[in-house]
Parts: structure tokens; C-alpha cells; sequence
């Protein structure tokens, strides 16, 4: 494993990151691919009866990677739901508009999203393991009207890299999505991390080509999602941060690192 760290190091996380996002999308012959997606799926212990997904028919891994539930597997509960499924890391009130990543560990809310902090708010942070459900949902209405696509590093985003590396969400690559909701005002940030070959946001068809040179933007934008439908997802596993303008998501029993379903009920 310190060898296997030591390469990626030398080689360069984005170079490693690119060349496996590319390996991922690349297609192999159908066995290849076949045994690939069982053995990933014996070491996460993924069962893929309840994903629309035929391993028979699979021709990639970003097929696999990607896949989606079945209809009815997962519902979307009352209030702010899970947007994504995985394990709630993190949150509470903002501290001097600022969240806390792990264990007392600060980010500055600002450096994270490049809009104008909440003066007063509320944070929470999950995170997508590699054997979980990549893509991300809306947890309740919404209209976004700025989004930002920031390039950065990709360190990993597990707790330990979370602990070791200051201000880790403020270094690597992100989308933000910024709008209003009958709660409030919120930022949602997806967050990229090592190996993670590429963020993609399912309501904008041209987004593959708008971040093709990996150069930052920022625009206004006009954008109504209900709750359930699906944002975006990671060509693997990932972390999503939601930032509210109020204390409601300090309202959240859940108890850090406990684990969370797509579209369960977090508070409201």
C-alpha cells in the first residue's frame, strides 16, 4: 500500500486520477468488464439485484460505476432528505462562517464555494464510499441560480486525508450550486477527490464540454429541480456538502460517520 501511495505521489494525483477516469469509460472485451464488476462488487459487498443494471450487457466500467437504483428501492422522505447515499460525516452551525471537516478540523466557507459566506448558517457533509451509489439528488425543491465549477487538487476525502490535510475542501476540484429553497438560501457542493474521474451534472446536457479544459467558471443561471431528481454524479465516490442560511441542518440526530440512505429524512 505505501508503494502503491508513493507512485500515485510521484506520478501526480490529477495525472493518475485522469488516466483511471479514462481507463474507466474505455470499453473492454465484455468479459474483462464482467469480472471487473464482480470482484469490485465482492470486495463492497454490493448486491446488484437492486440496481437497474444487467452485468450482461455491461460494456464499461463508468457503466457500472454510474448505475442506478431500481424504481421503489429508495424513497425520498419528509423534509431535507439524503441527497446521496453514503455516511454523514459531518455538520452543525457554521463557526465565523466557517464548517468543520473532521474533529474540530476547519473550512472556510467562502474558500469552498467562492460566493459570499452565510453570516449565520448551518452544515452537513456526506460522504460516498467506493462501494456506494454515485449519483446525487435534489433533497428538496429547489431553484439554483449560480454555479461554479472549480478546478483543485484531489486528495482523498477519507478521514484520515480529511484530518492530515488543512482546508482539504477548499483545495480540491468542485461544482457548487448555489439557489434558494423554501428553507432558505443554500450552497451544494460536490467535491472531488482522488480518482474520481470526472463530476458531471445531469441537468445541463453540455456540461461534459463546458469543463473539457478544466478551466474555473462562474455564471447565473435559472434552474427548477423537485425534490428526488438527480443532480449529478461521480465517476466513483465522492462528498457532498450542503450549507444552509439558518440553523436547521444543526437540527440533524444522526451521530458522525452514521451511515445514510439515499432520500432518508436528515431534519425539517
Amino acid at each position: 500500500m505505501a508503494i502503491g501511495v508513493h507512485i500515485i505521489n510521484l506520478l501526480g494525483q490529477q495525472r493518475v486520477t485522469r488516466v483511471i477516469g479514462w481507463l474507466a469509460g474505455t470499453r473492454f472485451p465484455g468479459f474483462v468488464v464482467r469480472m471487473a464488476v464482480r470482484v469490485y462488487c465482492r470486495i463492497y459487498k454490493i448486491d446488484l439485484e437492486q440496481f437497474d443494471f444487467d452485468i450482461r450487457q455491461v460494456k464499461t466500467f463508468n457503466e457500472f460505476f454510474t448505475r442506478k437504483w431500481k424504481p421503489g428501492v429508495r424513497q425520498f422522505e419528509s423534509g431535507i432528505a439524503s441527497p446521496a447515499e453514503g455516511y454523514y460525516f459531518n455538520g452543525g452551525l457554521l463557526k465565523a462562517s466557517k464548517i468543520i471537516q473532521c474533529k474540530g478540523k476547519l473550512a472556510d466557507q467562502r474558500k469552498i464555494t467562492t460566493f459570499e459566506p452565510f453570516a449565520t448558517g448551518s452544515f452537513a457533509t456526506i460522504y460516498l464510499s467506493p462501494g456506494d451509489y454515485h449519483r446525487v439528488h435534489a433533497p428538496f425543491d429547489m431553484r439554483i441560480d449560480r454555479i461554479a465549477y472549480i478546478p483543485g487538487k484531489l486528495y482523498p476525502v477519507n478521514e484520515k486525508s480529511v484530518l492530515k490535510i488543512s482546508q482539504l475542501y477548499c483545495k480540491n476540484e468542485r461544482v457548487v450550486l448555489s439557489g434558494s429553497c423554501s428553507y432558505g438560501r443554500f450552497d451544494f457542493v460536490f467535491i472531488g477527490a482522488m480518482i474520481v474521474g470526472k463530476t458531471v451534472l445531469s441537468f445541463i446536457e453540455d456540461w461534459d464540454a463546458r469543463i473539457k479544459k478544466r478551466r474555473g467558471f462562474e455564471e447565473w443561471v435559472s434552474y427548477d429541480l423537485r425534490k428526488s431528481e438527480e443532480l449529478g454524479y461521480f465517476e466513483l465516490g465522492s462528498t457532498v456538502l450542503l450549507l444552509m442560511d439558518n440553523r436547521i441542518l444543526d437540527t440533524i440526530t444522526l451521530e458522525p460517520v452514521a451511515r445514510v440512505l439515499l432520500g432518508q429524512h436528515l431534519c425539517g
